[in-house]
Parts: structure tokens; C-alpha cells; sequence
């Protein structure tokens, strides 16, 4: 140090009457080796506590994505879909490969679909997700949360469930108390929304976290997916209902909505008709709707009849049965 020292002032005589920009330059051209060692050591740093925090939070995502995955109840039914990501240079990502998540082999195990029977619509959400990660990870990774979010909402909306404040935290909370989401799944969504609110709102998050996070994001997708449930479809908007067993006294202001119900294993199929306020509401046939029903005594709907047009009878239908009020869930 005395040396460069002593170097320094040498150089401070002899150039007295340069500006300090000349004898910056002439500086680092003398300690150029030196000042290159220092920039390597100092690229080897992480400079950013941030990042290599969001870097381990996203491998403890990745474990409990892939312990939730080897979960027996879910093996069978999960199928495979390879969201796996090449992080190539400028952001390219590849997705490897995709085969349909069988939401109803869980129910009935002897019925075995074709794994390799693609779902167009997940398709769809991969290839969109993928495809905006080349250009934009992080918006790559909100879209999919939102995508995981929908998830959730149908999946809550199918059971009946649908809490209050329907948060994903909300959510995720009345799903894995009914027993409907797995404990294993429930960990890793929470993970998820962790490590995606920390790389959207200002932490310092690399490209690979990001990208890790989403591969992450399209297990738990399709984990959410394989979970079984029975589906409800309009298959006729609303008939009249009566208030004699003779089926002349027509009622207002309530109709029979006819709904399917479809099995998780989509081999039982069953009709029933349930009350519907016709000002409240209406329905188009074919829409998958949510299994929601009014909680309030007076929203109930008193013993009725209706013409069955296959017997050509008037059968009674219902007695002081709750409202529904399911609601499609593309509105969801």
C-alpha cells in the first residue's frame, strides 16, 4: 500500500497541471489488472439479499410441489403434464410435453382413461402461459395465478362452498377443512402465492426463480384439476310448477330449473328439479352452474307440482326446499 502510495503522489507531481480526468485514465491503465480481478470477485458476489432469498423460497416450492405430487390419492388421477421450462439466453421456454389430468379416476379406480388424451382446454392455458414467459415472466406468472385462482373458485362453487370473502386464502381455507383439498395441495398453493407476491411486488426475483415459480404454478394446476367433482348443467331454463296436486294453480314468481348432475367419474347421470325465484335469475340450457342455495328461511319454496311430459302425470316436486341460486361459473 506505501508503494501505491508513494506511486500516487509521484503521479500527482508529474501531472500537477492535468486535469483529474487524465489522470483518472491513466490510473486504471497502470492498475487495469487489478481493477479487472476486483470487478470478477465482485460479479461472483449477491449483492442482493432478496434474490437469493426468493431463490430459496422457490425451491422449497418445488419440494412441496413434488411431495404433493407423489401423493398415493393423487397419482392415479393426475396423469402427467410436463410443464417442464428450458431457460434458454433470451428467455425461450419450451413446454416438453402434456397429457390429460383424468379428474375421475380417483372415484372409481377401475375406470382408467388414456393419459394420453389431451384436454384442448388446458392446452390452451399452458401453451398460453409458456408463451407469454418468453417475453414476460412475471406476467407469464400472474396470469397463471389467476388461472389457479378460477381453479379454486369452480372447484369451491361445484361443492357448494363458496366462503363469504372469496379470497384464494378463503378458499383454499373451507376446501381443505370440508376435506375436498388435500393438505399437500393447500401447502403448496400457499407456497405459490408466497413466492408470486414476493416476485411481482418488489423483490428482487432472476429470471430462473420466476421461471422455476411458474413450472411450480402449472403442477399445482394441474393437482387442483384432478381433484374430483360432480358437475351441475341446465338442461331446461325453468318449467311451471303449481300449487295443486291437479297442477291448474299455476304459481308466479317460482320456476323448476332442471339440472343434470354428472357423477365425478361421469358415468352416473341424474336429473332433479329445483326451485328458482324466475325475477331473481335466469338460466340458459347446457351452462355448468355453481351448487349454491339460499340461506334464508324465508327463501324457500312451499310443496308444489309439475307435469311430468314423460308420464303425462303432475308429480309433486318439492316441499319447503331452499332457493337455489347457483350462478354459471364462467362468472365465477
Amino acid at each position: 500500500m506505501k508503494d501505491a502510495a508513494v506511486l500516487l503522489q509521484a503521479i500527482a507531481q508529474i501531472f500537477g497541471t492535468l486535469s483529474w480526468p487524465v489522470i483518472i485514465l491513466v490510473l486504471m491503465l497502470i492498475f487495469r489488472r487489478n481493477i479487472g480481478a476486483l470487478i470478477d470477485r465482485i460479479k461472483t458476489l449477491d449483492v442482493d439479499p432478496a434474490s437469493g432469498h426468493i431463490r430459496a423460497e422457490t425451491e422449497a416450492l418445488h419440494d412441496t410441489v413434488n411431495a404433493a405430487e407423489e401423493q398415493p390419492e393423487l397419482t392415479q388421477a393426475a396423469g402427467t403434464i410436463e410443464g417442464r421450462i428450458d431457460h434458454r439466453g433470451a428467455g425461450q421456454i419450451r413446454l416438453e410435453g402434456v397429457a390429460r389430468v383424468e379428474s375421475n379416476a380417483t372415484m372409481d379406480p377401475v375406470v382408467v382413461l388414456a393419459p394420453e388424451t389431451v384436454d384442448p382446454l388446458e392446452i390452451d392455458v399452458v401453451d398460453r402461459v409458456l408463451t407469454l414467459a418468453t417475453t414476460s415472466p412475471k406476467l407469464a406468472l400472474i396470469d397463471l395465478s389467476i388461472e389457479i385462482e378460477r381453479e379454486l373458485r369452480e372447484l369451491a362453487a361445484s361443492m357448494g362452498y363458496i366462503p363469504r370473502s372469496p379470497t384464494v386464502r378463503a378458499m383454499v381455507d373451507v376446501l381443505t377443512q370440508k376435506g375436498i383439498l388435500p393438505r399437500s395441495i393447500s401447502a403448496a398453493v400457499d407456497q405459490f402465492w408466497h413466492v408470486r407476491n414476493q416476485s411481482v411486488h418488489g423483490f428482487t426475483a432472476t429470471t430462473d426463480d420466476i421461471v422455476s415459480a411458474i413450472d411450480s404454478g402449472l403442477t399445482i394446476l394441474k393437482l387442483i384439476r384432478a381433484i374430483p367433482t360432480s358437475t351441475l348443467t341446465v338442461q331446461h331454463p325453468g318449467i311451471d310448477v303449481y300449487s295443486d296436486a291437479e297442477g291448474t294453480q299455476k304459481r308466479e314468481g317460482v320456476l323448476g330449473l332442471i339440472l343434470e348432475s354428472t357423477s365425478p367419474n361421469g358415468l352416473i347421470h341424474s336429473r332433479r328439479i329445483v326451485p328458482i325465484e324466475s325475477a331473481i335469475r335466469t338460466y340458459q340450457k347446457g351452462e355448468s352452474v355453481s351448487n349454491e342455495w339460499a340461506n334464508d328461511p324465508m327463501r324457500t319454496a312451499p310443496v308444489s307440482w309439475y307435469h311430468d311430459s314423460s308420464t303425462g302425470q303432475v308429480e309433486r316436486v318439492w316441499n319447503n326446499t331452499p332457493i337455489f341460486i347457483g350462478r354459471p361459473l364462467e362468472d365465477l
